[in-house]
């Protein structure tokens, strides 16, 4: 048996800590501009506009964008040398770092070279690891004292997009190249689940906590996520799938690639 086989069963079902009542967090995506339902609350910073009845109504608040009095470079990648300044800014556990952004398509792709290692920083650079031989950025990111789960607070991936703000132009001579769907389709589907989460909390349900399991489940959520964005998903199929994807801790785009493959096979055997 493959052991990425084990991970789907397992997050089928959120189950609240004993004594405590289940609720069920509701809000409205900033980008996507859907109504997201999950067991667990979203990942960026929120605030609470009503609970009733276990339904808990929330804000989200997404990350803020470097404000438009920096001065951006015209260069397609751009890089700077950081060290440690404080660990709100600073979250990595290497001291210094080159900082680097560079555009693919329409994606900025943000990283951090250091000792010879480079490692993907942002969610569409982390979806590409394979492809250009990276590290995962996850590795070298502080965790939370108060939440071991959650990585420590920062602007750094703001910081990091801020080099490569502007697009490179594209020469008169040669007509630019049509923008992939899947690479958009990925930067859309890229920031709807938290992979890292999702696969720490897989990791931690075997005794004493298992790197296997984890790093299988990141293999397996990376490889899903693409082929999600291979898939033509009628919206009301999307909107269903997002929803059971969400159900597991951190979200799951393995969950969400079985649900859409079931839903449009379903949808086909009733024409």
């Amino acid at each position: 048996m493959r052991l990425s086989s084990v991970i789907f069963p397992i997050t089928l079902i959120a189950i609240p800590a004993f004594g405590q009542t289940a609720k069920i967090y509701k809000w409205q995506h900033p980008w996507f501009k859907k109504e997201i339902t999950s067991p667990v609350p979203p990942t960026w910073p929120y605030r609470v506009i009503e609970e009733k009845n276990g339904i808990v109504r929330v804000e989200v608040t997404p990350p803020v964008p470097p404000t438009a009095t920096q001065n951006a470079p015209d260069k397609a990648a751009s890089r700077a040398t950081v060290e440690e300044p404080s660990v709100l800014e600073w979250p990595f556990t290497v001291q210094t770092g080159e900082l680097n952004c560079k555009w693919l398509g329409d994606l900025r792709l943000v990283t951090l070279t250091t000792n010879g290692v480079t490692y993907a920083i942002n969610p569409p650079a982390r979806t590409r690891i394979k492809e250009f031989g990276w590290q995962d950025g996850d590795d070298i990111w502080k965790r939370d004292p108060k939440n071991p789960e959650s990585r420590v607070s920062s602007n750094i991936v703001d910081r990091g997009l801020s080099l490569c703000r502007s697009k490179p132009a594209v020469s008169t001579k040669t007509a630019p190249a049509p923008e992939s769907s899947a690479e958009s389709t990925t930067s859309r589907l890229a920031s709807l689940f938290d992979i890292v989460k999702h696969c720490k909390h897989i990791g931690s349900l075997a005794t004493g906590g298992s790197y296997t399991l984890e790093r299988a489940c990141r293999e397996q959520e990376h490889e899903a996520l693409e082929k999600l964005s291979a898939i033509d998903i009628p919206q009301e199929i999307e909107k269903h799938c997002i929803h059971i994807g969400g159900l597991s801790h951190g979200g799951s785009y393995s969950l969400m690639l079985a649900c859409v493959r079931q839903e449009i096979e379903a949808k086909e055997s009733l024409r």
